[in-house]
């Protein structure tokens, strides 16, 4: 699963629009989804206050060829 996958996945299950989580997360809207999306990617900055806002741990691997696996627990 993509990060991108796993932002929309976590943010359904805890019944948030994404302009509802955005303001919470302190930022633009049209940021987050690009983050939801898959247009961008977000700082770990930002990846450490999702992570802390859902009391969740990700883990990023990227493989030889540069393709990033996530996994949310």
């Amino acid at each position: 699963m993509n990060f991108s996958e796993i932002l929309k996945e976590l943010r359904l299950k805890n019944d948030l629009t994404q302009e509802q989580l955005a303001r919470k997360l302190e930022m633009v809207t049209r940021t987050y989804i690009y983050y939801e999306t898959g247009q961008k990617f977000p700082s770990m900055d930002l990846i450490a206050r999702i992570t802390k806002f859902y009391k969740v741990s990700i883990s990023i691997t990227i493989d030889e060829h540069g393709e990033c696996t996530v996994q949310a627990q």
